[in-house]
């Protein structure tokens, strides 16, 4: 009867706390928006007028960089929506280091040189990355050749290519604004 009781409660427990974790997990829609913000930005820096297999070559390098960059995205639990994810610090990790350039003792209960490391979401973008870029580096290479002066990444990928993929819920951001 004990045993019964024990089983009946530990899926609810367990549920819930996997529910709070993915609540801060990067979705793939997500993922593909950092994605397309970070390769649009770099790509602007190009001139316009650089001879095809010189932009196809810096496509393929930054394609090869781009993924390994989405580690530096920290999570900010107290943002919502894509926001959450940005490259500063978080308050936390800012109070705490402050707090120490001060000269105040802070006892944590884990090693603070986890507050520098890539949390776990962060590693989730990474893998998000990596997937587009296997599954649509056709597709990807096509926006960068012939549509990238016409079309966002963005609109061309993730709203449109992929949207298959979420489901319909990877629509375009209203405040693109936030990732800057």
């Amino acid at each position: 009867m004990f045993l019964v009781a024990l089983f009946q409660l530990l899926p609810q427990h367990s549920s819930a706390s996997v529910d709070h974790f993915e609540q801060y997990m990067p979705s793939k829609c997500e993922a593909c928006r950092l994605f397309a913000w970070e390769l649009e930005s770099n790509a602007r820096r190009l001139s316009s007028k650089m001879p095809r297999d010189e932009a196809e070559a810096w496509l393929v390098e930054e394609l090869e960089q781009l993924c390994p960059r989405m580690l530096d995205y920290r999570l900010h639990k107290d943002r919502q929506g894509l926001a959450r994810f940005a490259k500063e610090r978080t308050g936390t990790a800012n109070a705490i280091k402050r707090l120490k350039e001060r000269g105040v003792q802070v006892k944590l209960d884990v090693d603070d040189t986890l507050l520098d490391r890539p949390s776990v979401e962060s590693a989730k973008l990474k893998e998000h990355c990596e997937w587009m870029v296997e599954e649509f580096e056709q597709d990807i290479d096509r926006w960068f050749i012939n549509l990238r002066h016409r079309k966002t990444l963005e609109e061309f990928l993730c709203s449109g290519r992929l949207a298959d993929e979420f489901d319909g819920t990877c629509a375009k951001s209203d405040r693109r604004e936030e990732l800057k």
